[in-house]
């Protein structure tokens, strides 16, 4: 690990595999930019090797981290504690998020997880055949999509109007025809892809297919032409988004569990039929909350320190908002179902099933219409509104996408991998490892600078993936999920009204906010430090675009006595994320350190050697150079370049220029003047640069 001889080019070969087919262990719940397994788990084996160490041996037949205690204070998606105990280690992680806190306990124990055949069975049996009868046609047929679309009342005329995008319904790729609707009485039709213009055969109404009322959330009023935004719309109105049902898609009735061929799928109208269901189940919403037994969770969403309050400005103040009667109905006798179970692993399955469901059962998911699925909410890591949200059918057995019995086989699937796992093989295909014994998993809901429960001088390994400054604040996502983990039993750390108070994500990147960052994550550093063993190794991964955002990290660890020993790339966000684009990172950076007693502790980073850290990336870049995916980039070589010029203001050694200095001049400037005017003037021209972070 120290000499940095990790096999990296051929480790993100199967970084990219994990990308486009990930570990099934990690299926069974959401979570927020999870850390490869893969990478982690070759990390945890390099910690374990001499400098000539056998890395593919050790790969092929792992290796035994029995005895050994490893530590994860920003545990998330509990990455390092699932990859660790499958080695045999003793795996601490904290968190101060609750609902990531539930997510990794639960991945620590689900090996022994029994078969939850019987066990859904039986809640279809109960609940299921209940809630279907609100998703069926007269002719029997089910519903599995429900096509609601925002109706907004114009401030200039008074007209109320549809927010439509477009009227496409459904456009298969590859197909010469596409389902669209007509904008004056949703008939919907099967016309040529080519076709721009709809005539109604009900109506007679004439309709532009491509065009609607609605452009990158702005509405065009259809009559007078006025122009609003759909954000604005609640400050004059002063309640959500209102939304009517307009079209359904069903299936036939199926009982085999399979997924049904596209070609057995309708799209038809709504019509009385469904509107009078949609009344039923609000009738029966209405009776269950009136009968004494466990209500629906009413949890306010935070206002108070977000970093993004998209949510807040469209109108919604409680989470129960983001779903209509007939989804509350469904998640009501749920959860009461669930919570009547006898307590154990069995019941917190099913709980972790039901809250990961959540995401594909409310008004704010999608249709990915040229896949004729669901596009569930947090596909992109935000309260994303939607004008014409997707209602699921939550009880059909294999077709559609995110219904609760899916999601019941998604935690199936990850228990059974997480007790019999396998490797990818880097000729292709994959592997059994050799097994260990599996270690302890403790995961607590405390912050990673008051570590109470953990003995000082007690960790053998730190490795982690620490907050990034200004980055997305997951806390504000995965609250959407915590109301109806608290009611599951998921979550049993007191009620706290706003987001977790220890949160180090800063809402902005102002300097106060980023000092208040570098202090917290300093004292974070301080405190785990206090529970390394001297000489104890840590390694941890960070990415950030931004000077600023690596100043922060150098500033919080130069007081602790942890000292960077080594710096290289790893390839970590290689999947086809919508937040992905040309300047997004896909490698990152992993900074090794040790805990030593010896070093000198600084107020503030020292002075780094601009000619060694540059030198570092040039060589990397040339061992990456041919690789085509994922491509070491410009955004790459800049992030190295950064954590390389960290690792140099924290040794005991200095260099002639500032951190705050370096770290503005991008990498292919410095790569330019040493090309150029040779090494010698590389650091010259840092001092003499400075450009915008």
């Amino acid at each position: 690990m120290e000499a940095g001889t990790l096999p990296v080019r051929e480790l993100a070969t199967i970084a990219v595999r994990e990308g486009q087919r990930p570990r099934p262990v990690y299926g069974a719940h959401k979570w927020f930019a999870r850390r490869l397994g893969s990478a982690f788990r070759a990390l945890l084996l390099a910690s374990t090797l001499p400098p000539n160490g056998d890395f593919w041996a050790a790969y092929e037949t792992g290796v035994s981290l029995e005895g050994i205690t490893l530590l994860d204070p920003f545990v998330g998606g509990g990455t390092s504690c699932v990859e660790g105990q499958r080695l045999g280690a003793r795996c601490l992680g904290t968190d101060v998020d609750p609902v990531a806190v539930a997510v990794s306990r639960f991945q620590g124990r689900m090996h022994a997880l029994g078969d939850l055949v019987q066990p859904l069975a039986r809640l279809s049996a109960e609940v299921g055949a209940e809630v279907e009868r609100f998703h069926k046609r007269p002719d029997n047929r089910l519903i599995l999509h429900h096509f609601w679309v925002q109706v907004v009342e114009c401030r200039g005329c008074g007209l109320l109007y549809d927010a439509q995008p477009h009227h496409v319904l459904a456009a298969e790729v590859g197909k010469p025809e596409r389902h669209v609707f007509c904008g004056q009485c949703d008939q919907v039709h099967l016309r040529p892809v080519g076709e721009e213009v709809l005539a109604c055969d009900a109506c007679g109404a004439s309709t532009e297919i491509a065009k609607g009322a609605v452009v990158f959330g702005t509405a065009t009023c259809p009559h007078c032409g006025l122009v609003e935004r759909l954000i604005d719309l609640s400050e004059r109105t002063g309640v959500p988004p209102r939304f009517r049902l307009f079209a359904t898609e069903s299936i036939p009735p199926n009982r085999s569990g399979r997924a049904v061929p596209m070609t057995e799928r309708q799209f038809q109208k709504a019509d009385e039929h469904d509107f009078r269901l949609l009344d039923a189940a609000a009738a029966m919403l209405k009776t269950l909350l009136a009968d004494g037994g466990p209500g629906l969770p009413d949890r306010i969403i935070p206002n108070e320190g977000r970093a993004d309050d998209r949510l807040i400005r469209y109108g919604y103040r409680r989470y129960i908002e983001l779903f209509n009667d007939r989804q509350r109905l469904h998640l009501l006798l749920l959860a009461r179902a669930i919570t009547a179970l006898p307590e154990g692993l069995e019941r917190e399955a099913l709980a972790i099933a039901f809250s990961d469901h959540l995401k594909s059962l409310n008004m704010m998911a999608g249709y990915a219409f040229g896949y004729r699925r669901i596009s569930p909410l947090f596909a992109l890591r935000a309260f994303r509104h939607i004008p014409r949200p997707v209602e699921l059918n939550p009880w059909v057995p294999g077709t559609g996408r995110g219904g609760f019995p899916n999601a019941v086989r998604s935690v199936q699937r990850a228990a059974r991998w997480a007790l019999s796992p396998v490797e990818y093989n880097p000729a292709g295909g994959f592997f059994p490892p050799r097994q260990e014994k599996k270690g302890e998993v403790d995961v607590r809901h405390v912050p990673a600078s008051h570590l109470a429960h953990v003995p000082d001088g007690s960790v053998d390994l730190l490795l982690t993936d620490p907050p990034y400054f200004d980055n997305i604040a997951y806390s504000e996502l995965a609250d959407f999920f915590l109301p109806w983990q608290r009611m599951l039993g998921l979550v049993d750390s007191p009620e706290v009204p706003g987001l977790p108070p220890d949160q180090l994500a800063a809402p902005g990147r102002s300097d106060a906010e980023g000092d208040v960052f570098r202090e917290k994550l300093g004292a974070c550093f301080a405190e785990v430090s206090r529970k390394m063993k001297d000489g104890a190794l840590g390694v941890f991964t960070y990415q950030h675009r931004t000077a600023v955002g690596w100043e922060r990290l150098a500033s919080a660890l130069a007081s602790s006595p942890l000292r960077v020993v080594n710096v290289f790339p790893l390839a970590g966000d290689v999947g086809t994320s919508l937040h992905k684009h040309d300047e997004s990172i896909s490698w990152d950076a992993v900074l090794v350190v040790r805990k030593d007693v010896a070093l000198k502790r600084r107020s503030k980073p020292a002075n780094v050697d601009v000619i060694a850290a540059a030198g570092m990336v040039e060589r990397w870049s040339r061992v990456l150079d041919d690789l085509t995916s994922p491509r070491f980039r410009k955004a790459d070589q800049d992030n190295l370049w950064r954590a390389a010029l960290v690792a140099s203001s924290l040794s005991n050694g200095s260099g002639p220029i500032a951190l705050s200095d370096a770290l503005k001049l991008p990498w292919d400037a410095s790569l330019g003047i040493a090309g150029e005017t040779g090494p010698e003037k590389l650091q010259a021209a840092a001092l003499a640069t400075s450009p915008a972070s």
